[in-house]
């Protein structure tokens, strides 16, 4: 039953993918109800966007560049800080208790 004076949940950030405006809907407002939840929530699906840009980029480019003074085949740079954007959306995401668990 809801309440008479229950507020709507506030909308999405604006910068965040449609993916993430979605999960954002789905979980502000009955898991994150507070201004310090949706921050957090904000700046996970904030690295998880920019986390998904970096591997598009990365799939284009390929995983390994060559070096322009060495001519030499190297880890494409995208890579440390696509896995450091991901590492950063699972402490959020773990912060915030929003794991999967059978029910």
């Amino acid at each position: 039953m809801k309440s008479g004076n229950e507020r709507p949940a506030p909308e999405p950030p604006g910068h965040l993918s449609e993916r993430s405006q979605a999960l954002w809907r789905e979980l502000v407002r009955y898991r994150c109800d507070s201004a310090e939840r949706r921050l957090l929530l904000e700046c996970a699906l904030t690295d998880l966007d920019r986390a998904d840009r970096l591997r598009e980029a990365i799939d284009c480019e390929g995983v390994t560049i060559t070096s322009t003074r060495s001519k030499l085949p190297r880890a494409h740079p995208a890579l440390k800080v696509e896995s450091e954007m991901r590492r950063r959306f699972l402490a959020a995401w773990r912060a915030l208790d929003l794991t999967w668990r059978e029910q």
